[in-house]
């Protein structure tokens, strides 16, 4: 969600920005805003998943950690 909020704004700054600077040309005003929140939320979306995907490796790490902790545990007993 926040991703979105912040290509919106990156959006509409874009397209003010462009429109301030070539005024009258509002389509590709649009299409640079357009443009912006696609890349923004590419870019936010990247580095969101990069640091989930760091997250998730180190909680199903230590999730196979315990797991062969208990595996030893289990054969120790039984023999």
């Amino acid at each position: 969600m926040i991703s979105i909020i912040i290509s919106v704004v990156a959006a509409f700054a874009t397209t003010f920005i462009v429109n301030q600077s070539w005024p009258g040309h509002i389509v590709w005003s649009i299409l640079f805003g357009v443009l912006a929140f696609f890349l923004v939320t590419l870019v936010v979306n990247l580095i969101l998943k990069k640091k989930l995907e760091a997250a998730y490796g180190a909680v199903q790490k230590h999730i196979m950690d315990k797991q062969e902790y208990l595996n030893r545990k289990i054969r120790s007993i039984g023999m």
